[in-house]
């Protein structure tokens, strides 16, 4: 595991605290030593952080574990909406953002947008910024990131999604493009942030949900729905209390469709905040489980992937019926780059629908 012109630069104890911590997650140390040869498991943190605290750590295993410090070991995308006050061209769009590079935001972590460019037809940037949090055992001093983003101009619309690497990239993103478009004039445009509330109405929000599920590519079968969050309909009509207090929360259930569901939780005047469900992929064999939910309080929908299997004979999946017949599988040992490319898709895909249903209530 060890490279050669790696140096050893904390001691045990040390990196015992670190390993034991909350820098990184227990799921991120197994990818992270996964990707090194070492296969690690453990549902709790201290013994697998008793056992990788003895690995010898120096210049290149920095590099490689600070990718996970604070991340999640699958990816997450998430986004928000730009409508221009009148029509834009693409190249429009593109002088627009290019003419803020290397523009600073003080007040947005000092931040700076380091780059936009066209790469496959759609608007790539680069935003750095400067993390000022510090963690009394954390093994390293990270001073800046960068975070990526891409636009999507559809009709009159502007897309902005993001990987969400760590809590505050979301915030980052949508901050810099709030202070671009509030002082530059030259393109007047709104934010509109993915927010499940502002569809008005239960059947409209359960539509959103089902058109999602529907729209996912068709070399993707949805095998079904194994667990879900929801909350009270605010056009319900509940008058039990004892009903309205289970209203809410998270749930697993067995695999189920999403017209099932939606049907279930309209029966108890509820209706459904997030779900994860299980695909298979027709040509590569992968069971991915995925996730759609929506955060009301930070206004934005997220769409992610949990875990990816492997499944060498696509008819196991006969017998699949609950969430934990998921872990019966191996895990598919992929790329980040595989499992970040196969989220953009899911995401714009929500986004889509998200804008039919808001311009069109």
């Amino acid at each position: 595991m060890t490279l050669n012109k790696e140096k050893t630069y904390k001691r045990q104890d040390e990196l015992m605290l670190f390993f034991n911590g909350n820098d990184i997650r227990v799921h991120n140390l197994e990818e992270y030593f996964k990707s090194r040869g070492v296969f690690l498991f453990s549902n709790t943190r201290r013994p697998l952080a008793t056992v990788v605290s003895k690995f010898i750590y120096g210049v290149d295993s920095q590099e490689k574990i600070k990718r996970y410090i604070g991340t999640k070991a699958f990816p997450t995308v998430s986004g928000f909406i730009l409508e221009p006050e009148t029509s834009i061209t693409f190249e429009e769009l593109n002088r627009y953002f290019n003419a803020n590079v290397l523009r600073t935001f003080e007040n947005i972590s000092d931040s700076k947008l380091l780059y936009v460019g066209v790469k496959h037809g759609v608007l790539v940037g680069e935003i750095e910024y400067s993390t000022t949090s510090s963690k009394t055992y954390s093994l390293f001093e990270v001073v800046t990131r960068n975070i990526r983003f891409e636009i999507i101009n559809e009709g009159n619309v502007c897309i902005i999604f993001t990987f969400l690497e760590q809590a505050i990239d979301y915030s980052i993103v949508y901050g810099v493009i709030n202070e671009i478009i509030n002082t530059d004039s030259n393109i007047r445009f709104r934010i509109i942030e993915e927010n499940l509330p502002v569809l008005g109405n239960t059947d409209k929000i359960h539509a959103f949900f089902k058109e999602s599920i529907s729209k996912i590519n068709p070399l993707f079968e949805v095998i079904g729905i194994t667990n879900f969050s929801r909350k009270k309909a605010d056009d319900g009509n509940t008058k039990d209390l004892f009903e309205m207090n289970l209203l809410s929360g998270n749930l697993e259930t067995k695999i189920t469709g999403i017209d099932a569901l939606i049907s279930s939780l309209k029966n108890r005047s509820a209706r459904l905040n997030g779900a994860g469900f299980v695909l298979h992929g027709r040509e590569n064999g992968y069971l991915f489980l995925l996730k759609l939910i929506s955060n009301d309080d930070k206004k934005r929908i997220e769409i992610g992937l949990n875990e990816i299997k492997k499944v060498p004979d696509g008819s196991m999946l006969e017998s699949f019926s609950k969430k934990e017949d998921f872990y019966k599988f191996d895990s598919a040992n992929v790329s980040d780059e595989e499992k970040k490319r196969q989220c953009p898709t899911f995401a714009v895909n929500s986004l889509y629908l998200y804008l039919f249903l808001v311009f069109h209530r």
